[in-house]
């Protein structure tokens, strides 16, 4: 039986460095080595498997159930970890999307990286999540973040700040940033896929570090020199985080209704007068300072208390918790302060500001970032990013209540075979019963298919930010757009259905599921949130159907990805009968998504927005079979090669259940596709005429 949580069992920490053939051990040493390091060695040495961090506390344990003992387990799930899995990154990474090719090949920014590089990184990026963000992960949880109004401070217990120093540490603040800023240069592509073993292991303490990157990528692009060396600069090193403010109480996420304003000053800065609520990480001891990115209305001051209606107005501006003296050192607290702390249902490590107020307690001063009345625009480069950002969360937290499930099903004994009649035979465990395996299946098919989808979205942010200069134009804005068009299903599909997978892992621990005792409630709960964050899921079913579908014109572009993926899975030499149908079901699923799309274009705009919800979904559930048949196929190609050698046992293992997965998807999930166009096709109203 899985024990309680504490510490992460050993064995977790015994997989950390070995979980694919190429993986490169880290140097054994109080931390891992920083990724800059990687470029110029990638040579084996031994790693410590003992965990450094405070063992986290519990809550009281309930009695564990009685188990059999256990058999040897499928070679290809010992992989697993709570952290994700390095094999199957690495299967995504460079037989699927082919990055070597396609990505590091491909631009001069990455050419410098290899596989190794990669592998090494993620190698590291693992160990670090297991030694120093999974220990804590309960703890803080059950020990969320206090606020103390009499002193204006935030307590969080001390793992938070020593996991955040480990990160730092190893380099992979600026994994992302140019060499000349102190960075590795690595393609998002990759730099994504580092993060999925923090985000699996404990999101509450990774969210500090993903608010701080998508905040240095709006000042990396739209900010003045000065601001870089000022902000930016300081983010990359660790020694600063960032924030997103953009909610208000009164606003939502109508973003024309806020009521911050920006006071013009004479010495070109801004005066920042308002309160912002909802804002993650926006007050802490972590870091030396917070640079939190707010969205104001610009006023003069000629009319300070004067705030215009719309968006038209809107400015972005960097406003830091210290004021940075031209030297870089820190100034007196900048006017930003904590009116109270929201309670929320998961992510309970992240400090969440119920009131976060500029300009109450001494002047706040900000300064522009890009132009004034352009605050939209340079908030949703960020946005955009930060919506892949949350498809990835999600697939991780999926990740881990499959890891949770395998682990506990390859324990727990219960039950007899349906045709075994002796009462007095020891129960088999629960994984050899179909309706089991059913909610296995179901987990590996939506965290694997969330992940793919994420990286390959990933893969086209490199290909279309960081081309060639010889890159083809039109092949260049093709791909834009087919990013346009997959970002609101990459936010959305994991952000629903990986919820479901989570859902289905409580299942899978039975009544021990629903206690505090075992990782999948929490799970559940911290995966619940992301159908909220970066804009709901209804506003990326407009943004799709409305915006990206109807007014953009992009369907063809996507059509033509998907039967692309289909006519490669039926030309492969290899492809035998199974793949080939399922081919032929994914074209089907594409024709039918065709003819909705035709439908809903030719109805009332108001008609076809009401049912932009199911749209969503429909499309997701084929794109997401997208990425199952580009799985499978890739798998299928290396099954065919093994016939003269060369794949292990664990490998063959591994490459058999992608084929299994796949052909659950197109089996039970798929299907999905044909009563939702047949009721979106029917332009049903009932969305328009009901009233409460």
């Amino acid at each position: 039986m899985p024990r309680p949580l504490a510490a992460p069992p050993a064995r977790w920490l015994a997989r950390a460095g070995a979980a694919t053939a190429r993986s490169r051990a880290v140097t054994a040493c109080s931390t891992a080595p920083r990724l800059a390091t990687l470029r110029r060695s990638t040579s084996t040495s031994t790693v410590s498997t003992s965990p450094t961090s405070t063992t986290s506390t519990t809550s009281p344990t309930t009695t564990s159930p009685t188990k059999t003992a256990p058999t040897q387990s499928t070679s290809w799930t010992r992989s697993l970890t709570p952290a994700c899995s390095l094999q199957d990154l690495a299967f995504q990474l460079f037989d699927v999307l082919d990055i070597e090719r396609t990505v590091l090949a491909a631009s001069p920014r990455f050419q410098a990286h290899t596989r190794d590089v990669v592998e090494s990184a993620l190698s590291t990026a693992q160990q670090v999540a297991l030694r120093h963000y999974l220990p804590h992960n309960r703890k803080s949880d059950l020990q969320e973040p206090t606020f103390d109004p009499a002193t204006g401070k935030v307590a969080i217990i001390p793992e938070v700040k020593a996991a955040l120093e480990q990160f730092r540490a190893a380099g992979l603040c600026a994994a992302h940033a140019d060499e000349d800023l102190g960075g590795m240069q690595l393609p998002s592509t990759v730099t994504n896929a580092l993060m999925v073993p923090f985000y699996a292991a404990n999101i509450g303490t990774a969210s500090y570090t993903f608010l701080t990157t998508a905040a240095g990528n709006m000042l990396r692009k739209y900010g003045s020199r000065q601001q870089m060396e000022r902000y930016l600069a300081p983010m990359l090193e660790g020694r600063f985080t960032g924030t997103m403010s953009m909610s208000e109480t009164q606003a939502g996420s109508s973003l024309g209704d806020i009521a911050t304003k920006a006071v013009r000053r004479a010495d070109g800065t801004y005066a920042i007068v308002g309160k912002k609520m909802w804002i993650s990480g926006g007050e802490h001891d972590l870091s030396e300072n917070i640079v939190n990115m707010v969205l104001a209305k610009v006023v003069g001051p000629e009319a300070p208390n004067h705030t215009p209606a719309g968006v038209k107005s809107i400015s972005l501006f960097v406003v830091p918790k210290f004021r940075v003296n031209p030297d870089g050192s820190l100034g007196p607290r900048n006017g930003v302060s904590l009116g109270g702390l929201n309670k929320k249902l998961g992510w309970r490590g992240t400090t969440n500001c119920g009131e976060l107020l500029f300009g109450e307690q001494g002047e706040c001063v900000g300064e522009l970032l890009g132009e004034e009345g352009k605050g939209l625009s340079v908030m949703f480069t960020m946005m955009n990013e930060a919506r892949i950002t949350i498809g990835f969360i999600a697939a991780a937290l999926a990740y881990a209540g499959f890891a949770a499930s395998v682990s506990y099903a390859s324990e727990r004994g219960q039950g007899r075979a349906v045709d075994n009649k002796d009462p007095a035979s020891p129960p088999v465990l629960i994984k050899d019963h179909p309706d089991v395996r059913r909610m296995l299946l179901l987990q590996q098919s939506y965290a694997e298919g969330a992940l793919a989808l994420c990286l390959y979205a990933s893969r086209l942010v490199d290909r279309t930010h960081q081309a060639a200069p010889d890159a083809d134009p039109a092949l260049l804005k093709r791909e834009a757009l087919l990013l346009d068009v997959l970002t609101p299903i990459v936010k959305s599909w994991p952000s629903q259905w990986c919820l479901e997978s989570n859902s289905t892992a409580i299942q899978v621990h039975g009544g021990y599921g629903y206690t505090r005792d075992f990782a999948v409630e929490q799970h559940y709960r911290s995966a619940r949130l992301n159908m909220i964050h970066e804009g709901t899921n209804g506003i990326q079913s407009l943004d799709l159907l409305g915006r990206k579908m109807l007014a953009m014109k992009g369907l063809p572009v996507l059509l033509d990805a998907v039967r692309g993926a289909v006519e490669d899975a039926r030309a492969a030499p290899f492809a035998d009968a199974a793949l080939q149908r399922r081919a032929q079901l994914l074209a089907e699923a594409a024709d039918r998504l065709e003819r909705t799309t035709a439908a809903l274009a030719n109805a009332p705009l108001k008609t076809a927005l009401a049912n932009s919800h199911e749209y969503l979904n429909m499309a997701g559930f084929t794109v997401v079979a997208w990425m199952w048949l580009a799985q499978e196929t890739a798998a299928a190609r290396k099954l065919a090669g093994a016939a003269s050698g060369g794949l292990g046992p664990d490998e063959t293992d591994f490459l058999r259940a992608k084929r299994r997965a796949s052909r659950y998807f197109f089996a039970y999930e798929l299907p999905r596709t044909k009563p939702q166009a047949e009721l979106l096709q029917s332009l049903d109203d009932v969305l328009l005429d009901a009233e409460f």
